[in-house]
């Protein structure tokens, strides 16, 4: 068993990582009755957002970097990101090297951003029933 919000490898029916203290077992529903909140439904509040996909966010930030970022719903992120990584590719004829890394750090940077941040925004909505941003 792994945790749902870090991926640390667990005991098979531990309730909390010792890495990062989430309740898997609120998250997962393995918890018979189980409620982090008991005041909350969570399940009701989150089917009322939309998750967000991971695996797409990756995607589009692969594309085009920062887009995965306005595709969670980090407007101000995805569009820093969008900016550095453009204006590092246009200023690759005068800095060949110097450039084109900072592009690379900017696109690998934001595909594991987006991926992150998709996860993060999903374990929030689950947890809370609310979207986090």
């Amino acid at each position: 068993m792994y945790c749902s919000r870090c991926g640390k490898q667990l005991a098979e029916n531990a309730r909390y990582c010792s890495g990062c203290g989430f309740d898997n077992m609120a998250y997962s529903g393995q918890g018979a009755g189980y409620n982090a909140n008991p005041g909350v439904n969570n399940s009701d509040k989150a089917s009322s957002f939309k998750t967000k996909s991971a695996a797409l966010a990756l995607i589009l930030s692969f594309l085009i970097p920062g887009i995965g970022q306005l595709y969670i719903g980090r407007i101000e992120s995805g569009i820093i990101i969008l900016i550095i990584w453009v204006v590092s590719v246009a200023a690759w004829p005068f800095t060949i090297f110097l450039s084109l890394l900072i592009a690379l750090v900017v696109w690998v940077f934001s595909m594991v951003d987006a991926y992150s941040r998709a996860n993060e925004y999903n374990n929030i909505l689950f947890s809370t029933g609310k979207p986090p941003w």
